[in-house]
């Protein structure tokens, strides 16, 4: 009940926010030297694009970079094999070993074994592949240039990170009116590219998340648009189904009459302030909808009571029902109360 008593509350307080933000943003954009057709929505998809581009950017590598740096982790193990190996030859020497050691220095072996015939296979299509008859020494001239290349490759690789952690900074910071791209002389290893991107201009971005702030404003409003109608809805349900029932329980003499009427007149207060608020929110400059209640799905047009009596027109709840001002304002104390509450809990 404390939720459905603050109800008309938020949403008035959100319709209210999502206006001006929509305020906001049209005069912003009236002022804004951006053109009116600007495709705000197609530059962000070319952003993200761009920016995943950047994430993973990877430089075509020749095979023989790739025959190195297989060679090279085919080298690694096969020293790490010998070193098992030769932990293994031991042990036909019958060592002072444990029974936990032993049963290491055997898995080490095997693993290590298995782990180096299957380099030696990548090692061997390679060469296969590029008509090598041996290996590549260390100072072979071709492997010497590949590791070069490799070398190389890091380090551009570091630099591209770096350049994309930047530039991913920068984006925000010209959210905040910050600097803008130009200043970073790190960004020219793009070739210019992003600085070229009308989305990295900083006045292009603060236009563009003043738009996309108006849109989302207006998504909420319709949003909503359709949480006042299911209230409308429900306040005009309420007026029909409670008397009804309420009257269908007196017929029967049944216990439950008396706790329903009780509830039926708590709950008429909150209906009351918040058909106050709805008419608040309707009064909104920019209000478009809904103006009436809907109809719920499944409901009958007319309600009758079980015994065949008199039965309670939908336009019941145009008849408000009257309470003073001191009622009205226990409710609205309520009401500021639970508000105050919400606000501690934050």
């Amino acid at each position: 009940m404390d939720k459905y008593a603050n109800l008309s509350n938020f949403l008035y307080n959100n319709y209210v926010q999502a206006l001006e933000a929509i305020a906001t943003t049209s005069a912003f954009l009236a002022e804004s030297p951006m053109d009116p057709d600007t495709p705000f929505e197609t530059d962000l998809d070319n952003e993200k694009s761009s920016l995943e581009k950047m994430s993973c950017k990877k430089d075509a590598t020749p095979v023989q970079v790739d025959y190195v740096r297989t060679l090279v982790k085919y080298e690694d193990v096969l020293l790490a094999y010998d070193m098992a190996h030769a932990q293994f030859s031991r042990l036909d020497l019958r060592a002072n070993y444990s029974s936990k050691e032993i049963g290491n220095i055997r898995r080490c072996h095997m693993h290590t074994a298995a782990k180096c015939d299957k380099k030696q296979e990548v090692v061997e299509d390679f060469e296969r592949q590029m008509e090598i008859d041996e290996h590549w020494s260390p100072d072979h001239p071709e492997r010497i240039q590949a590791q070069s290349h490799i070398t190389h490759h890091l380090f551009f690789k570091a630099v591209d990170d770096v350049e994309r952690l930047v530039v991913m900074r920068l984006l925000e910071l010209t959210k905040l009116q910050m600097n803008g791209l130009t200043e970073f002389d790190l960004l020219s290893h793009n070739d210019g590219q992003i600085q070229t991107k009308q989305w990295a201009n900083p006045l292009y971005r603060q236009a563009s998340t003043q738009y996309f702030d108006g849109v989302h404003a207006k998504e909420e409003v319709q949003r909503l648009n359709v949480e006042v109608g299911h209230l409308m809805t429900k306040i005009h349900d309420d007026a029909i189904y409670y008397p009804c029932t309420i009257a269908t329980l007196s017929a029967e003499d049944s216990p439950l009459d008396s706790e329903l009427s009780w509830q039926w007149d708590q709950l008429q207060l909150l209906n009351l302030w918040h058909q106050q608020r709805i008419h608040q929110i309707q009064s909104l400059c920019g209000y478009s909808r809904p103006l009436i209640p809907g109809a719920r799905l499944g409901a009958a047009s007319g309600v009758s009571l079980a015994d065949g009596g008199t039965g309670i027109d939908e336009d019941v709840d145009n008849e408000e029902p009257s309470y003073d001002g001191e009622h009205m304002q226990q409710v609205e104390g309520y009401i500021d109360g639970l508000e105050h509450h919400a606000a501690n809990d934050l």
